[in-house]
Parts: C-alpha cells; sequence; structure tokens
C-alpha cells in the first residue's frame, strides 16, 4: 500500500480525531492513522464512561509541566469555552456539574461516535490497523511504515499517539521510538492518575498480637473524605518539596493500597519517586474536617458524658466502621477498650497519628492502566502557536506526548482538544 497525504495524523485519540477533522475543514488532504481498529479508545472509557470534556475552572494551576508559561498560553488561546462551542457545534449537548462539563447523556461512547461521524462527513480519509514502525523525513517529507512494511507518504506529520498509557503491554512500538532520531528533547515520562499499591508503615513495623491478619483486604472497598499528600525522601532520609502536591475527596480503599481521584491527583508525584528509586510514602489525613483539638475535645466530651463509653463509640459518627476498626486495632487498642480508661496524652498521639496517617508506597499502575502520562516531549521543542517542532519541519506533536499532564477533572482532555484545534488552525 502506498498513499501520498498533505498531512498523517497518528493517532485517532481526542486531539488526533479533532485535529483530522480541522485541517480537512481548512482544506488539506489528511489521513488519520490509527493502530487499532477504531477510533477513540481511550476517549470511549474517560471518566469511567461519563467523559468528562473539560472543566470551567480552567487554571494553569491544574496542571504540571517544567515549563507551566507555555501550558498556560495553550489554556488561554483555546479555553473551556472553546472547546465547549466546538464540541457542540460538531452536534454535541453538553452540561455542567459543579465545574465539570459532560456529554448530556453521560455517555462517553457517544462522543467518539459523534467524532468519527463528523470525519466520516467531511471524508478524512481514515487507515485503521496501522500500527506505525518508522517515520523517515525525505527531501518530499515523511515516510510512515507499520509493523508490515506498508507505507503512506505525507508532506507534514502530526504526532498524536498518546503517551505511555495509551500502549498496550504487548506494543513494542511508542512516540518516543518514532523521533528517536530526530534529537527531540524529553522529560522523564511516567504514568500519572493512577492507582497505589501501598503498605501499611505501622503494620509492617509492629509485631504484636494486635495487628496479626489485619491488612487491606480487611477493608477493601471502603470509600472516606480524606486529605492526601505524598512524601519523597532522598537517600539521606531529606523530604523533598514538592509543588500542588495535597488533595481532599473521597480516598477508595482497594486490596493493595489506595485510590480515588485525590490518590490519582498526587500520583504522579509518588511514581516519580519510584522511578528514581526515592523512599515514597503517602500520608493520609482521615478526618481533614477536625483538627486535634477538636477530636480532644469530642473525647473528653464523650468520656464525661458515659463512663461506659468505649473507644469504638468515639468513632461511630465519624468514620466507616471497616475502618474505623482497622485504625483502632492497628495502633494497638480495641474497640471495647473503655474510653475513660485512657490516657489522653495517648489519644492525643493517635488523633495526631489519624490525622498523618503514612503508609509506605510499594508500586503504582502498570503505565497503560494509568489515566494519562506525566512528562513527554519538551515544550522548549516546539512553536507553542503551531505545535510543530524547532527541529523538524512540518512535524508537528500535540496532546498526552507533551510535557503536560493535568488533574482530574476534564484537563487532561481539554488539552488534548486544545492542542489538536490550535495544530490545525495555524498549520
Amino acid at each position: 500500500m502506498s498513499n501520498s497525504y498533505d498531512v498523517a495524523v497518528i493517532g485517532a485519540g481526542a486531539g488526533g480525531m479533532v485535529c483530522a477533522a480541522k485541517l480537512k475543514e481548512r482544506g488539506f488532504n489528511v489521513c488519520l492513522v490509527e493502530k487499532l481498529n477504531k477510533p477513540g479508545k481511550k476517549l470511549s472509557v474517560t471518566g469511567n464512561g461519563r467523559c468528562n470534556l473539560t472543566n470551567t475552572d480552567m487554571n494553569v494551576n491544574k496542571y504540571y509541566s517544567d515549563e507551566l508559561p507555555l501550558v498556560k498560553e495553550v489554556i488561554d488561546a483555546f479555553n473551556e469555552k472553546d472547546t465547549i462551542s466546538y464540541l457542540e457545534g460538531c452536534g454535541l449537548v453538553t452540561k455542567e456539574k459543579n465545574g465539570y462539563v459532560y456529554p448530556y447523556n453521560e455517555n462517553a461512547v457517544s462522543v467518539v461516535n459523534l467524532l468519527q461521524s463528523r470525519l466520516a462527513s467531511l471524508m478524512v480519509k481514515t487507515e485503521y490497523n496501522f500500527n506505525v514502525s518508522e517515520i523517515k523525513k525525505d527531501k518530499d517529507g515523511f515516510l510512515i511504515k507499520d509493523d508490515k512494511k506498508s507505507v503512506i507518504k505525507s508532506k507534514k506529520v502530526v504526532l498524536a499517539c498518546g503517551g505511555m498509557s495509551a500502549l498496550s503491554a504487548d506494543t513494542k512500538y511508542n512516540a518516543l521510538t518514532l523521533i528517536k532520531d530526530f534529537d527531540i528533547k524529553t522529560v522523564i515520562m511516567h504514568p500519572a492518575l493512577c492507582a497505589l499499591t501501598c503498605k501499611d508503615l505501622i503494620i509492617g513495623d509492629t509485631k504484636t498480637e494486635n495487628t496479626k491478619g489485619i491488612d487491606f483486604a480487611s477493608i477493601a472497598g471502603v470509600r472516606t473524605n480524606a486529605a492526601v499528600k505524598v512524601n519523597l525522601h532522598d537517600k539521606n532520609g531529606k523530604l523533598i518539596a514538592l509543588d500542588n502536591n495535597t488533595d481532599l475527596g473521597e480516598v477508595q480503599i482497594t486490596k493493595t493500597g489506595l485510590s480515588g481521584i485525590p490518590v490519582f491527583n498526587v500520583s504522579r508525584h509518588a511514581t516519580y519517586g519510584l522511578l528514581n528509586n526515592l523512599d515514597v510514602e503517602i500520608a493520609v489525613d482521615f478526618l481533614p474536617d477536625f483538627t486535634v483539638n477538636d477530636l480532644l475535645k469530642r473525647f473528653n466530651f464523650l468520656m464525661d458524658l458515659e463512663e461506659r463509653n468505649k473507644i469504638g463509640d468515639f468513632f461511630t459518627t465519624l468514620l466507616n466502621p471497616k475502618l474505623s476498626d482497622y485504625l483502632i486495632k492497628t495502633n494497638l487498642f480495641t474497640s471495647n477498650m473503655k474510653l475513660a480508661e485512657q490516657d489522653p496524652e495517648i489519644m492525643k498521639l493517635f488523633f495526631e497519628t489519624l490525622k498523618n496517617y503514612v503508609f509506605k508506597v510499594v508500586s503504582a499502575s502498570e503505565a497503560q492502566n494509568a489515566q494519562v502520562t506525566a512528562g513527554g516531549v519538551s515544550l522548549n521543542e516546539i512553536d507553542i502557536s503551531t505545535f510543530e517542532t524547532k527541529k523538524v519541519k512540518d512535524l508537528y506533536i500535540i496532546g498526552e506526548l507533551l510535557d503536560a499532564d493535568g488533574r482530574c477533572g476534564g484537563y487532561n482532555l481539554q488539552w488534548a482538544f486544545a492542542t489538536g484545534v490550535l495544530c490545525a488552525k495555524n498549520m
């Protein structure tokens, strides 16, 4: 097979689809290339299938990058209102919930179908099951080869093929291997927005009958409101300062550790630490709405109210019963111990522990299971107005492959849509 085009867009995710459509609208002869047999696989499951498209609280502090000012240029040039307008112009109906913007039916597959229909109506050429293995530049443009030695010729190429999270476990090729000969600087890539496998340091360091048999499996499935942060320590034990490193919301306890949006939002720090062989911890405040003094006042109140009140009674209206029992036992108490018999200073230490309960992070979700990739091609390597690489004329890079990743809440899709449309608009 041999075909020639003005532009080949490699990757039929959110950014690739809108980029290809916009280019065709502008009159380019476009080919959208995808390794799978259909477009939008990742988009079809985003937001647990509800598809959080963007967010009305669009701010650069929702993103991570070595070059945040350049990220700001992009989201200022194509903001959440522009994304909503573009998608509604394609026929989508949207709605907003507490700043989160969704398709009206909260169905991600319908968004994929709509964008696919848009491509079809514009008669954008698509090549599915084309697993790009090599990109070579020649005097006429680019030769794009797949692993079956088929070839596409194109004057320009847009790489929209995602990061590590776009890969399957058996993928041989990724965008970094495709650009390895072009001397393009990259920021080290690692998973972000992912669950963490943890070890309870209290259980791990305590050898008593009180903690025997207590592990994450006993409380798996518990969801609780909590605040979280990641602690990274260098080889000398020194705490490393981290930006944008705390979050609050519903934390989910799994059989092997911690998950949920707050954990996802700080996970990039944990995966970075693991990658660099640092000592990685995640600290959880299980009672973020209370100070230690608030808890001591409650302790004194219940102790005075009824001498027979037990430690278990203290948490009855504060925590999930399974979680309460777990935290009590791992701190060498039992639920039946009477409050009146406890030393207030010991209880204070207990409350301080609950507000800074530290778990050791052992590992993170595999890269292909993460929602997004941190790191990627340095934004200094591209012209931020067109997304053309500075070192390779007519080679463009958009979306997740760039060094910009957002928190949960529609920020990564916003980045994909913004970079895709701006690239096509300014090419």
